[in-house]
């Protein structure tokens, strides 16, 4: 999202896709025909993912599910340790729904200080 690499990034898009399909949606049995599209709601299979990355040092990251129209839900906060950020997610224990993709933010303690001085000048 910042244009860095993955190593050097504060913010990242990830994806994690499992089986996502309109309500009512017909397949032919090898799933490559599609013979009723169906409607809303959408129904998003859930999922388990167990995540490591080597991230930018120094960072506290945390990660965000974002809504379909991409606002963030609640922070989910990851823990580092020797330069390995894990992410733990059980997508059907989200506290607002399942999300198949997420935002993933990593900020120095002074970039949050900072943030919070400039909401009194």
């Amino acid at each position: 999202m910042d244009g860095k690499t993955l190593a050097e990034s504060g913010k990242m898009l990830l994806f994690y896709l499992t089986e996502v399909t309109n309500t009512g949606m017909e397949l032919s049995s090898d799933r490559v025909i599609m013979k009723n599209l169906g409607k809303s709601p959408v129904l998003l299979r859930t999922g388990k993912l167990d995540l490591k990355l080597k991230l930018a040092p120094g960072k506290q990251y945390t990660l965000y599910p974002l809504r379909s129209d991409g606002f963030r839900r609640e922070g989910i906060p990851l823990t580092t340790k020797d330069g390995i950020t894990e992410i733990h997610l059980d997508t059907s224990k989200l506290q607002n729904g399942p999300s198949f993709y997420f935002e993933l933010e990593g900020r120095k303690d002074w970039d949050f200080l900072h943030g919070l001085s400039s909401l009194f000048r």
